[in-house]
């Protein structure tokens, strides 16, 4: 397979026992759990349980404060899961559960314990409903579910989200529960208050779904996120949704809670909308180290009317599709006082994208918001053309490149998408995904440069800066032209020439644009459109027998406008009606060598194009990839010969050459980076101010 290259006053915890969180049936691990049918007879057993303190006398251990402490409190009808260790390392598992209300100490009581005598070491889990069971792989772990939706209750927590835990050699021990859960505090105060539905905490890294509760006899055990217990019945996730009190709505001045793993996060927001889907969101680049035990209090937010002053709809969805298709566009290097020129470029580049065949027939399907980040500094970072940076600045979004090297072209991913994420629209509502929105970021830097990094589910951003200041580029195109079309052999029995004036007026190689040229291939073409380059090299760098490009059966596909086979290529279909002279197109069809960086064995429709040169044409098969990508997103069924039979109504025009007036400086550039895949980020949220 072939593949196309302000700080936080923290105190200790705060947390309530309470009842179910929701029913989950118990799975048993191999053979280790027993019913205990062949054991003694069914008889009661009690136990005394209480919770840890983590210090005196300014630890909290309770929602009922107490100045600066205060107590667990177990509620009647509390169960808590015991399972017992016998010999030959099997386990007894039962439910045991208390009348007591309001204290911190408590009898829990089973009537069916049938174990009796051969218990060497007990373990407990609170709240019973969320235990999702014991593994005995790699050291002992308990499966532990953070719920990912919480309900605000005033002044405390919901019921079952102090997942705690005990361990006591034996039944007759007290039993001192160990709380996990990390509690974000807060406040509201403004106008919007009584008027919100939801509340979003979401955070650099997981806080929230099934993991695994490690290192139980140490003094630091912590939940792991990459292993849980049998079936994942919720994935791990970086946002929790804290809905309205069941009972009414939020109020001003009433402390409210929300229960996470414990964890750090690196910058986290905080998203407040009512039921209608208007929102506001609150960022904060600080660091919080949300710890285990522990309270960390945001202090008092401030909501005074929902709509996110950041966020500016350029472009609005009228087509009545079902979905959306959503385009964002983000700044970097933009400081607080140069929102009004990043808007003004945003606007330029999305006009042009959209004067742009098939982004110009489908324009009333997108929604294009330009979200906004002030950058501390101008300009992007500069490396050694390796990744080091040798000059550092200080931006939103951390993009830095060399300044002759491309390359190592890149932006914290993390921190894109997170972002994004917190501010998108149809995000924040829940109508689409970080997947679903690919990202523009435009940099204000007059280096020359673009990129595009991606998934292969879709999830991509590209960045491109505002080289020359808007002057005048001109791409360099191949030396060399390969001689036939045909395949190469594994003897490499391959032939070229030097690239002639005739070629260059056959391909209309040359093409004089500007930086929004790049924003069209880099957006339109890579980020968007999913197609690669259909450039080559001319150093001996190519594929030397056919074969299949990998990224072709990616759950979203990509590259698909070229092929690794001179025999199936994807645009058959295409290629059958040009030759029978049934498709209107201003430039010839077929199957010319050379694309995705190799001279030969890797196949293009046509000789040039914007995935090319940069111009501001798409050949007729990239339109058609581009049109069934934007119909499908909106939740309609692409039609190829309605698509083709509106092109032959509406014939596309091809575009080339420089439409600019005036004597502006042309600097001849080399092509820009293949599309990189992206690796190692963790999608999660960043940024109170």
């Amino acid at each position: 397979m072939r593949t196309i290259r302000k700080a936080l006053w923290a105190t200790a915890l705060v947390l309530v026992a309470a009842g179910c969180a929701r029913e989950l049936e118990f799975n048993e691990l191999s053979d280790n759990f027993i019913d205990g049918s062949e054991d003694n007879i069914p008889h009661s057993v009690t136990i005394h349980a209480g919770f840890e303190r983590m210090g005196t006398p300014d630890t909290k251990t309770s929602l009922q404060m107490n100045g600066a402490s205060a107590d667990v409190l177990w509620k009647s009808g509390d169960a808590i899961r015991v399972m017992a260790n016998k010999s030959g390392n099997t386990f007894y598992s039962n439910d045991f559960t208390t009348d007591a209300d309001g204290v911190s100490s408590a009898d829990f009581e089973c009537s069916n314990w049938t174990p009796e005598g051969q218990v060497r070491k007990v373990y407990a889990f609170y709240p019973a409903s969320s235990f999702m069971g014991l593994r005995l792989d790699s050291g002992y772990g308990l499966g532990v579910l953070f719920p990912s939706v919480q309900t605000a209750v005033d002044g405390n927590i919901d019921n079952g989200l102090n997942i705690s835990y005990a361990i006591a050699t034996a039944l007759t021990d007290d039993f001192l529960f160990r709380n996990i859960p990390s509690l974000i505090k807060f406040r509201l105060n403004g106008d919007s208050v009584d008027e919100l539905a939801s509340i979003k905490f979401s955070a650099s890294t997981n806080i929230v779904g099934e993991g695994m509760l490690m290192s139980l006899t140490s003094d630091s055990p912590y939940v792991l996120f990459s292993k849980y217990y049998g079936d994942l019945d919720e994935p791990a996730g970086n946002v929790v949704t804290l809905n309205k009190p069941a009972d009414g709505s939020f109020k001003a001045g009433v402390d409210y809670y929300i229960a996470v793993a414990p964890s750090t996060t690196e910058g986290f927001s905080m998203i407040f909308s009512d039921a209608d889907g208007n929102y506001v969101t609150k960022t904060s680049t600080k660091t919080l180290v949300l710890g285990r035990s522990v309270i960390s209090d945001l202090g008092t937010i401030t909501v005074d009317g929902l709509g996110d002053p950041l966020v500016k709809k350029y472009m609005k969805q009228t087509s009545g599709s079902p979905n959306p298709v959503d385009i964002a566009v983000i700044p970097d290097g933009f400081t607080a006082g140069q929102r009004s020129l990043f808007e003004q470029l945003a606007a330029s580049a999305i006009d042009f994208m959209f004067d742009t065949e098939p982004y110009k027939s489908y324009k009333d399907y997108f929604n294009v918001y330009f979200i906004w980040a002030p950058s501390n500094q101008t300009g992007g970072s500069v490396t050694n053309g390796s990744g080091v940076v040798t000059q550092a600045h200080d931006t939103a979004f951390g993009t830095r490149w060399g300044s002759d090297s491309y390359n190592d072209m890149t932006a914290d991913a993390d921190k894109v998408f997170s972002y994004v994420s917190a501010h998108c629209p149809e995000i924040v509502k829940g109508t689409l995904t970080i997947r679903d929105v690919p990202v523009l970021i435009i940099v204000n830097d007059s280096r020359y440069g673009g990129i595009c990094q991606f998934d292969p589910y879709g999830q991509a951003f590209c960045i491109a800066p505002y080289t020359f200041s808007g002057g005048g580029i001109r791409w360099e195109f191949m030396n060399r032209v390969p001689n036939t079309n045909n395949p190469v052999e594994s003897n490499w029995n391959y032939s070229w020439h030097t690239r002639t004036s005739a070629d260059i007026s056959d391909e209309e190689a040359y093409n004089i644009g500007d930086w929004k040229n790049t924003v069209l291939h880099e957006y339109g073409g890579h980020a968007f459109g999913r197609l690669t380059d259909e450039y080559y090299y001319d150093e001996d760098r190519w594929y030397a027998y056919q074969g299949a490009f990998d990224e072709h059966s990616w759950p979203v596909p990509f590259a698909l406008n070229v092929s690794g086979y001179y025999n199936t290529v994807p645009w058959q279909t295409i290629l059958d009606k040009y030759n029978a002279g049934q498709l209107a197109n201003p430039k010839p069809v077929g199957k010319f060598q050379g694309g995705a960086g190799s001279i030969y064995n890797v196949w293009r429709s046509e000789k040039t194009s914007c995935m090319i040169n940069n111009n501001q044409y798409f050949s007729a098969w990239q339109r058609v990839l581009i049109a069934k990508r934007i119909t499908e997103k909106a939740g309609e069924t692409f039609n190829l010969d309605m698509y083709l039979a509106h092109e032959a109504a509406n014939p596309v025009p091809y575009k080339n050459g420089d439409t600019r007036k005036g004597n502006q400086a042309v600097r001849t550039m080399p092509h820009l980076p293949h599309p990189v895949r992206l690796e190692g980020f963790t999608q999660t949220s960043v940024p109170l101010e």
